[in-house]
């Protein structure tokens, strides 16, 4: 019987429908998280925000500031 290393995950950064800025191209965004799920191959999260086609990863995101 072969045994595996566990996978360590880190928790999401971002939690459903938190306000965040989407930082993408060079663009800035005030939006909300709307979705997100986790990349088994590289064990990083992904996330899909409201009004904007695609996804992103975490490195993108950013919590919005209250007086934002």
């Amino acid at each position: 019987m072969t045994t595996q290393n566990p996978v360590q995950v880190k928790a999401p950064k971002f939690d459903l429908y938190e306000a965040v800025e989407v930082a993408w191209n060079g663009q800035y965004l005030a939006t909300r998280v709307i979705r997100r799920w986790l990349d088994w191959d590289n064990t990083a999260w992904w996330y899909e925000v409201a009004g904007q086609p695609g996804q992103f990863p975490e490195s993108a995101l950013e919590v919005c500031d209250a007086d934002d």
